[in-house]
This record gives structure tokens, sequence and C-alpha cells, in this order.
């Protein structure tokens, strides 16, 4: 639209990096609703900017109809046993939720040197590549063909179960996370009416209408269907910010490792 300078766009809800082009040119105006006031602020843009939406939380997932108690993976390291060789399946998308995620959190985590000797490991595990997105990939879960999934959407097993579909998440901290973000486009043909949207969105009325769509709310004052998919452990925050500055390097060593 601004390319061709019109504008019909009023809000910019963006799931990753999308939004960081938008403010760099400038695209997305400041505007902090009263109802931001409850988003947590590692959640919100300091400029005012963004403000988180709806949170997303990647970790390992396994189907417990296939894999025992005492085997379920309670560490990192636990997934270069040998019994998990070619039973392993991750998102090939290039982002947070693909294998590039689980090389930016493994980094971040264990520091650059750790981290590289223990993904050099992990590649002898021959993990699937899948060219879907995370819900294809608990989807192939579900349908019992692999035990373990990696960076599986934690809400996403409960939402399998209630399928009928036995595949749980593992508390392996801290956990990757990231947010799904709102902001007032600049020259938003509609700004009042776009304010009023956002502000609606972040208040508990909107963010009830999220966890009943059975998403995990941002708000500190909406908890998500099931508790203990938001709170109770450490998390990996990777803001849109720091994603868009650091995607390049993450996906140049995902492939450089497993491809």
């Amino acid at each position: 639209d601004w390319s061709s300078d019109v504008c019909s766009s009023d809000l910019v809800f963006d799931g990753s990096t999308t939004v960081v082009p938008l403010l760099e040119a400038g695209l997305v105006e400041p505007y902090a609703p009263p109802s931001a006031a409850a988003i947590p602020e590692r959640y919100r843009d300091p400029q005012g900017r963004w403000n988180a939406v709806l949170l997303e939380f990647l970790t390992i997932g396994y189907d417990a109809r296939k894999v025992a108690p005492a085997d379920v993976p309670k560490k990192r390291e636990d997934l270069l046993d040998p019994k998990w060789r070619g039973k392993m399946i991750w998102s090939a998308s290039p982002g947070l939720t693909g294998g590039a995620g689980f090389v930016a959190h493994t980094l971040a985590d264990m520091g650059e040197t750790a981290g590289l000797a223990f993904l050099s490991e992990l590649r002898k595990q021959e993990i699937t590549p899948h060219p879907g997105d995370g819900h294809a990939v608990i989807g192939e879960m579900a349908k019992g063909k692999f035990p373990l999934g990696l960076q599986i959407f934690n809400h996403h097993t409960f939402i399998e179960r209630s399928k009928g579909h036995d595949i749980r998440w593992v508390k392996m901290e801290p956990i990757l996370s990231f947010s799904n973000n709102m902001g007032l486009v600049k020259g938003a043909p509609h700004p009042n009416a776009a304010k009023l949207f956002i502000d609606f969105a972040l208040s508990p009325e909107g963010q009830a209408i999220i966890r009943d769509g059975r998403h995990i709310p941002a708000s500190d004052k909406v908890d998500a269907l099931e508790l203990d998919l938001k709170q109770g452990f450490r998390i990996n925050y990777v803001s849109p910010v720091t994603a868009a500055e650091k995607m390049i390097g993450w996906l140049a060593a995902y492939r450089r490792i497993f491809e």
C-alpha cells in the first residue's frame, strides 16, 4: 500500500518478524491503549508501537501412546539417546517454529560453543524435516507416525487431546517463546476504530475470546484454558526485533548443520 502512496490498512498483526521492516520504515504509529497496562512489559514495544495479543511457547512434544513416562525426555541431552534416532520430527519452515528456532534457542541457552557441539551430535539423530508448519508436525504425531516432535506449540497438545490424541508437552526449561503482536498503521484510514479495536483486543474481554479460541492470551488478567500452558516455567522470549536481527544467522546455522 505505502509503495503506491495508498494506505488501506488500519492495523498490523504480526506473528514473528513482519512488523520490524514496518517499524524501521516508520509505518507504525505509537499507541498505548489503557488495556496494555495488563500486558507484561517484556511483551510490549518500549516505544508503544506494538503490544503482544497472544503468546506462543515452543517445546518438546511426545505421543503418550508410544512413549512410556520413564522414557519422556527431561532435558535437551536426552534427545541424543540412540532410541530416538529417526523417530523425531520438526518443521523445516525458516522461522522460530522450525528447526532454525530450535537452533536459536539452543545457542541462546547453552552458549555458542556448547550449543554447536550439541547440535552436531543431534544431527546424527536424523530428525525428519516437515515442509509444513508446527500444526502439520503435531498432526503427523497425532497419526502415530512419530513419538517425538521438536518445536511443538504447547497449546496444540491441548487441542489434540480434545480430539482424542494423547499428545503431551515437556517443560524443558527454559521454553522458547514469541508473541503475536498488534499495532496501529501510521496514516490509517480509520484510526479511531483501529484504536478501539486494539484496546478491546488487549482488554480482559478481548483476551477471553482469544483464550476461548484455545490460544494463550498475553494479558496477566486472563489465564489459558489450562493454567500450566502459560505459567510455572522459565522462558526465553524472542522479541520481533531480536528475531529479525538474528534469524538469518540462525537459519544459516540450521542449514549448515542439518541440511
